[in-house]
């Protein structure tokens, strides 16, 4: 999923910028959270393990920054959603019911 998570936001970038990068990529701000700390941080917040404010105290970011994360992160999740297993054990995570 990170993959396709740097892609949207190289895609979301360019149709921002409304054209190619003038830098190379690496060049300028570096990022305050990595791809899978913001797929983590998404997953988190939407399933009510933590709020904004105490997941960004976590991470180590503003709540704003976090905020920006979940709303890029949210409509990858809608597209890669693994239904749920009908057998729930509590503390053991399923991935298709295996």
């Amino acid at each position: 999923m990170i993959p396709a998570l740097a892609h949207q936001r190289e895609r979301l970038r360019h149709e921002r910028q409304g054209g190619e990068r003038l830098r190379t990529r690496g060049a300028g701000a570096k990022d305050k959270l990595s791809d899978g700390d913001r797929i983590l941080a998404a997953i988190l917040f939407l399933r009510k393990i933590g709020i904004y404010d105490l997941l960004a105290r976590l991470l180590g970011v503003a709540g704003n920054t976090l905020t920006r994360a979940v709303q890029e992160v949210r409509p990858l999740l809608a597209q890669h959603t693994i239904p749920p297993s009908t057998e729930v054990t509590p503390g053991v995570w399923t991935l298709n019911g295996s």
